[in-house]
């Protein structure tokens, strides 16, 4: 992959789902940093989202109540 950057955004990140690989540029690394930060915490809470959704799909079928 060729990475192409302009003079004002100089270090790059790359975000890669099932169907694509993104190549994002950030002004600085503190900036590249605070964008990496953002997708790992999204990851992480939209992982926990879908634990809790899946324990009460199966609470749900076997009858528990909360």
């Amino acid at each position: 992959m060729v990475q192409v950057c302009s003079k004002k955004f100089q270090h790059p990140f790359f975000v890669k789902t099932t169907t694509r690989t993104f190549a994002l540029f950030a002004a600085t690394f503190e900036e590249r940093r605070m964008w990496m930060a953002g997708f790992d915490y999204l990851i992480k809470s939209t992982t926990i989202v879908q634990e809790i959704i899946e324990q009460n799909a199966k609470d749900a079928k076997n009858g528990v109540k909360k």
